[in-house]
């Protein structure tokens, strides 16, 4: 697929491949140049290891996160079907 840089050096990513990824607007982005080529990746959420009362460890967001739908997880297993 192809795009074009506006002169504001903004690239559209078609909404194919923003559908797929279940990306929207707003979202933060990690834009790394390696070897001539640009790689475009979701910022990760940060997390925190935390060991509850009964000994269990739990990955913490430091962030709130959106709730998990049935949606995303529809989206997420048909994404990994293709």
């Amino acid at each position: 697929m192809r795009s074009t840089i506006d002169q504001a050096g903004r690239v559209v990513i078609p909404r194919q491949i923003r559908e797929e990824l279940g990306w929207e607007g707003g979202e933060e982005i990690d834009i790394v140049l390696a070897d001539g080529s640009v790689s475009i990746s979701p910022v990760m959420t940060k997390m925190t290891l935390v060991e509850t009362d009964d000994g269990v460890v739990a990955a913490v967001p430091e962030t709130e996160l959106p709730p998990l739908t049935a949606d995303v997880v529809q989206r997420t297993q048909d994404s990994l079907r293709r």
